[in-house]
């Protein structure tokens, strides 16, 4: 697996006080655009495990890898099965 040194998904969520439960104006979410980018990569990458005929049984925000330009699946080995 190539190097993301963008973090995760949850790392970004956390970097922008999603889970510090700061007051709502302090809150930075992801933009509508932001996450339509992350769905359609992360769903990209299930359709290209699928037609493997494998299955990621852990798809959370701290699975899913940011580079530059793409998102990743982190392919631990307990939750992808043929």
């Amino acid at each position: 697996m190539e190097y993301c040194g963008a973090g995760s998904v949850l790392d970004i969520m956390k970097l922008r006080g999603i889970h510090h439960n700061l007051p709502k104006g302090e809150v930075k979410t992801l933009s509508e655009e932001e996450i339509a980018t992350i769905l359609s990569d992360t769903l990209k990458g299930l359709e290209y495990l699928h037609l493997r005929k494998k299955i990621h049984r852990d798809i959370k925000a701290g699975n899913i890898l940011v580079r530059k330009i793409f998102l990743e699946l982190i392919p631990f080995a307990p939750t992808i099965f043929e």
